[in-house]
């Protein structure tokens, strides 16, 4: 898997082009106990919130409780 990321925004420490190695079967297992249930969990009625420095990026931050409690801390 090699991620490419040009954009001077999006700095990261081992540079711009990134390879990582996995296993299918564990890239599946990954996908099938991990991502999906957190995109179940965030597509339902009540979603959780969680704030951290990844909401800099968010374009509804100005309007989120989680982040503004997170500010205020």
């Amino acid at each position: 898997m090699t991620i490419i990321q040009p954009n001077k925004r999006a700095f990261h420490k081992d540079g711009q082009i990134r390879t990582w190695d996995i296993q299918a079967v564990d890239l599946v297992d990954w996908g099938l106990n991990i991502l999906k249930p957190a995109c179940d969990e965030a597509m339902g009625e009540e979603p959780s919130f969680s704030a951290g420095n990844w909401c800099k990026f968010c374009s509804h931050k100005e309007v989120c409780e989680t982040y503004k409690s997170m500010e205020d801390n």
